[in-house]
């Protein structure tokens, strides 16, 4: 029989191997506890261009030299393209043929020319301008670059300490993935310099840059599938305090990651194609993650907003009432002896002889034509007794103005009433200096040949004139009711 100071000794034994355990396990969750990462305790990031870039390929058509316009390839893409209609490409955008200098685009075809987008003709038609400079074969590629900054806000779970790093990976193509030629898989890094990180134009007082808050050095790298952007803190960033990172500058296209094009030919309309971009923060050595959250953007096509502006002219002819005294008309020398309307210009009853009756109207004309606009008048024939055509004899002259005659298109003075009876008009300006002649420079006669009055070469809201007509008789004028039609022709120039 065991006596039971015997059983002490593995009693201890026992003991001692459970405080080994315990030790063992909590230095080895101290270890585990420091390297495995946690997320942040805010990340998003945040497109500032969303829309995809367009790639597609010209039909087999080709582009002929001093051509307008292109038709690309349906269904089935070549050269790595996506985009089989023009659904995401707009009047507007910069074009290049096989790449081009500037908007990320190399290897321009031909070198150094940039083309528009004029119009879109139909879902595989554009037309550009200027005329193609060379020619293109089918399978020719045509792009329209996207890009814009990358925003990345993100507040820490971990406190990170000066020397430490940040680390962003954005998605890029297995292939080609910094040629300035917008991908399928991924972002192009085109002529991104490689320590371009904080970009430009950041508002924030938290925001990361090389010349404020945070950054000593940053790096940019491709490899895989993804582009690494590295940076170095020259500061401790904690986790009391949402950062902001900019990746791109702020005006130069340049300058930026190209955004994807369509994720594949069977890309849906109006359908965003996700992809995921990484952050996470590590120690200088990088041998240990910290904070690790993967976040998504989402580009998609853009929506064209279109709205027609019909060409447009409005034209109002008034009255002016009887006793008026019309400024622009010469003031106190022209007072009307009668009112007009819209649509009438009446003497009324001409009892005193050799002596000027008055009357006036305005026209008020606003277009928003390119060229502006015309204002013509013409008369059917002299004032008349008859109905439709002259009677001769029983007709009042038209003015001749004075001594140096006027015609219809020189006006003269006239101011004798008694020597030199007739019928015509003076203009003035109201609003805008529109009139073709005014007071001045004196009357005119009216002409069954149309006379412009009034006129502008480019746009206008408000450009109003005075038409004063004047009338003087002898004593030997035929009795009866004078009559003629005036015609008024505002005309838009677009």
């Amino acid at each position: 029989m065991l006596k039971p100071n015997m059983l002490k000794p593995k009693k201890n034994f026992f003991l001692t191997k459970i405080f080994f355990l315990i030790l063992t396990f909590f230095y080895l969750g101290k270890l585990g506890s420091v390297n495995a990462s946690v997320p942040f305790n805010q990340a998003y990031t945040t497109l500032g261009n969303s829309r995809l870039s367009f790639k597609a390929s010209i039909s087999s058509t080709g582009v002929g030299s001093s051509a307008n316009y292109a038709t690309i390839q349906t269904g089935l893409t070549a050269n790595d393209t996506t985009d089989s209609d023009t659904g995401n490409l707009f009047p507007g955008d910069v074009v290049c043929f096989n790449g081009m200098a500037s908007y990320g685009c190399k290897n321009s075809q031909p070198v150094g020319v940039t083309y528009t987008v004029q119009s879109i003709n139909n879902t595989t038609n554009f037309a550009f301008t200027p005329n193609m400079a060379g020619t293109l074969v089918g399978g020719d590629r045509v792009i329209a670059t996207q890009s814009g900054q990358i925003t990345v806000t993100f507040k820490p779970t971990t406190n990170i300490a000066s020397l430490e790093k940040l680390v962003l990976t954005i998605p890029a193509a297995s292939s080609n993935p910094n040629d300035g030629i917008p991908d399928s898989t991924g972002f192009d890094s085109a002529t991104l310099p490689s320590d371009l990180v904080g970009g430009t134009g950041c508002a924030s007082s938290n925001c990361l840059t090389s010349t404020g808050v945070g950054i000593s050095a940053a790096s940019l790298s491709t490899a895989g599938t993804s582009h690494t952007i590295t940076v170095t803190l020259n500061a401790p960033l904690y986790n009391t305090t949402t950062y902001t990172m900019i990746l791109g500058h702020a005006t130069n296209f340049i300058y930026r990651f190209l955004n994807p094009a369509p994720a594949s030919s069977s890309h849906t309309r109006g359908v965003a194609d996700s992809y995921s971009v990484r952050l996470y923060s590590q120690n200088a050595a990088q041998s240990i993650t910290y904070d690790d959250t993967t976040m998504k953007v989402t580009p998609i096509d853009g929506v064209l907003v279109s709205a027609n502006v019909e060409m447009a002219l409005t034209y109002t002819i008034a009255s002016i009432g009887t006793a008026t005294t019309v400024p622009s008309c010469g003031g106190a020398s022209f007072t009307t002896t009668s009112a007009s309307t819209a649509t009438t210009v009446p003497f009324g009853s001409i009892i005193n002889m050799d002596t000027f009756y008055k009357v006036a109207q305005t026209h008020l004309i606003s277009t928003n034509a390119t060229n502006g606009y015309t204002l013509t008048v013409n008369y059917d024939m002299p004032l008349n007794l008859g109905i439709g055509v002259t009677v001769p004899g029983t007709t009042i002259p038209d003015t001749t103005c004075q001594a140096s005659a006027c015609t219809t298109t020189t006006p003269q003075t006239w101011t004798d009433a008694a020597a030199y009876n007739g019928f015509g008009y003076t203009l003035g300006n109201i609003a805008g200096s529109d009139a073709a002649f005014t007071y001045s420079t004196g009357y005119k006669p009216f002409s069954s040949s149309a006379i412009t009055i009034m006129s502008k070469t480019s746009k206008t809201s408000s450009s109003q004139i005075a038409t004063c007509y004047a009338l003087t008789v002898d004593s030997t004028q035929d009795t009866g009711y004078y009559k003629d039609k005036l015609t008024y022709v505002a005309t838009p120039k677009f």
